[in-house]
């Protein structure tokens, strides 16, 4: 929702050959404005690859996914994962017989001999020798990018897809994620930063589709839906659809305190879950309540727990759960669990 303008100066970059980073915390739409560029560029003479770093984060999965996602542009990847489960019959396979013959590497991947980091070296650069050979150009997308903490701890991962993406000829990069401290060695690599819709902009946008779908609600009701969301994408568009759903089955619209815990309802799993996870470190724990507190001067506010708040605020920028305002102070970027927090401490 309300990502027009990104879409279309990531699509005049990846057009250029540009190779771009886009750098959001987490469920700012990143996912969804990728996918949607790769919709748009692919064609006769653009092959495309998506790959998700957090569910391929080793190497022997990383390396499946790169040959699968570069064949599903020829549509031959249901066939490669079909004589995955016996590789000696891939240079019987007929759609798969001159791959095989390019790229015999392929028929070997499940050789335990070979080293893991070896054959994904190859993989990675399978999509661009593919297409190079097709005369297509290629736009490969790493979402999750920098983002593994535990699976990647060193950022080995994450340098060796760079490290290759600056080798390959015919291909164009989107490296997507939320810790902006792995894009910043990356050179030559235009960087986008997705943050909160435009509140105003939104309103008016919410207004004509609420119109346009005869739904009658006051401004204000507009109003303080977005000011709850604070222009966040996913839970503004999460916010709109539970209004469409009130209304059609009630007959109404939640009322705004009504909506904020449908909402909340809806993302409780997910909530919990985060917060699960972030409680078993003290300085998140503190640093996160005092700022669900509004607390302005937070060192102050927690130089009794004697924790290390500038280490924990840089952290969670990283980990996507904090935003860096203007003045360099931070804030929480998901609204939903800002205001568990508040209902919850």
């Amino acid at each position: 929702m309300g990502q027009r303008k990104e879409l279309k100066q990531l699509l005049k970059s990846l057009r250029k050959g540009d190779s771009v980073a886009i750098i959001a915390p987490r469920r700012f739409g990143k996912t969804a404005l990728v996918q949607q560029a790769l919709k748009e560029v692919k064609g006769v003479q653009s092959s495309t690859v998506f790959i998700d770093l957090l569910t391929n984060s080793t190497p022997e999965l990383l390396s499946s996914t790169l040959i699968k996602e570069a064949l599903k542009n020829h549509k031959l990847h249901k066939e490669f994962l079909a004589v995955r489960k016996n590789m000696g019959s891939f240079y019987t396979s007929k759609g798969l017989q001159n791959i095989a013959a390019a790229f015999p590497f392929i028929s070997r991947m499940d050789d335990n001999s070979i080293d893991e980091w070896e054959l994904l070296s190859k993989c990675l650069d399978f999509p661009d020798a593919l297409s190079l050979s097709l005369n297509q150009r290629l736009i490969c997308a790493y979402d999750g990018f920098g983002n593994g903490a535990n699976s990647d701890p060193g950022g080995t991962l994450a340098k060796l897809i760079y490290a290759k993406s600056k080798q390959h000829a015919s291909t164009t990069c989107i490296f997507a994620g939320h810790n902006e401290s792995a894009v910043l060695p990356l050179k030559g690599i235009q960087v986008m930063h997705l943050g909160y819709i435009d509140k105003q902009a939104l309103i008016e946008s919410l207004n004509k589709k609420f119109a346009r779908l005869k739904i009658k609600l006051h401004r204000k009701y507009i109003t303080d839906m977005v000011s709850f969301t604070k222009g966040h994408p996913y839970y503004t568009q999460l916010a709109f659809h539970q209004t469409i759903l009130a209304n059609a089955l009630e007959g109404t619209p939640p009322k705004s305190k009504e909506l904020m815990n449908r909402l909340l309802a809806a993302e409780r799993g997910y909530i919990e879950k985060v917060w699960e996870d972030l409680s078993r470190n003290k300085e998140y724990l503190y640093t996160l309540l005092a700022l669900s507190e509004g607390s302005k001067n937070i060192y102050q506010r927690l130089k009794s727990k004697k924790i290390n708040v500038a280490r924990a605020q840089k952290n969670l920028e990283g980990m996507g759960y904090l935003l860096k305002n203007e003045s360099g102070g931070y804030s929480i970027a998901d609204p939903m669990l800002e205001y568990w927090l508040k209902k919850n401490s």
